[in-house]
């Protein structure tokens, strides 16, 4: 990954074009979400730390971390050899994750993300104005931590 496209010393967001319709496409549910993120955890660092609270669930790992800008579909800063190197399931199970309601926070490398729905207008030829709801990557910058952690709040499964 080239140097220009590193986000660490800095605060803002991140738009995509994942959106709640395609969310329902998918039918995740809890089992897919913890999968993927335990999966991520376990490309990163070989192990991953499942800690159950009464209202969230956390997934940690040892791992170097991540860029917020891995965030986008299709990123990732895994070579081509390595599973995952697509870099889809965490995107996915975050946007099945805030589809059912839950709110995702990430902790990593020096970056606390809060992925968040916004609403926006589009044109569209055959409708007109139509309404959209996207998810929006917020980060900010917080001290370096090692590894990656994922808190779904709201998760009791």
């Amino acid at each position: 990954m080239s140097s220009d496209l590193v986000i660490r010393e800095s605060s803002g967001e991140i738009p995509t074009n994942y959106t709640r319709k395609y969310a329902d496409t998918r039918g995740w549910k809890d089992w897919e979400i913890v999968r993927e993120i335990v999966q991520n955890s376990l490309d990163a660092a070989g192990s991953a730390h499942i800690e159950k609270l009464p209202d969230a669930l956390i997934i940690t790992d040892r791992g170097k971390g991540f860029n917020a800008l891995n965030l986008l579909m299709g990123t990732t800063s895994k070579s081509k050899c390595e599973r995952g190197r697509f870099g889809e399931g965490l995107k996915i199970a975050i946007l099945a994750a805030m589809n059912m309601d839950y709110t995702v926070e990430i902790f990593t490398d020096s970056m606390h993300i809060i992925p968040q729905w916004r609403t926006i207008e589009v044109d569209d030829p055959s409708q007109g104005k139509v309404k959209a709801e996207i998810m929006v990557f917020k980060f900010e910058k917080m001290p370096p931590i090692n590894g990656t952690k994922v808190k779904i709040i709201g998760y009791t499964s």
